[in-house]
């Protein structure tokens, strides 16, 4: 999986000609996008944050998922792939800053 810069530069145009419409969290994603290695280490990195069993099963998978994808030679699944780890990326991230905090909206308590 090689992503060159002028890759990068064409992201945001190869998501557009997707024949599904993206979401804007797609479209995000591939505005800010990371090449493969540094994604990979970034994603192993943020992996040091979880428990010990949760970070075993996560390296595990994302290091079998990144080597599953290593021959890939068409841009636009290098960039859905690239855009949809960094999107699992910036919810691990978003989550370690706030360990405590709420996920989503709290229960109806009438229920």
């Amino acid at each position: 999986m090689r992503l060159t810069r002028s890759l990068l530069a064409w992201a945001p145009s190869l998501v557009a000609r997707a024949p599904t419409a993206p979401s804007a969290q797609v479209h995000a994603a591939a505005d800010m996008l990371l090449p493969p290695k540094p994604l990979l280490r970034a994603l192993l990195r943020a992996h040091r944050h979880l428990p010990p069993e949760m970070r075993a099963l996560g390296d595990e998978y994302v290091k079998a998922e990144f080597r599953r994808h290593q021959h890939i030679d068409n841009p636009l699944h290098i960039v859905g792939f690239c855009s949809q780890w960094k999107m699992y990326l910036d919810a691990l991230l978003a989550d370690t800053k706030n360990p405590g905090g709420v996920r989503g909206a709290y229960l109806d308590p009438t229920l």
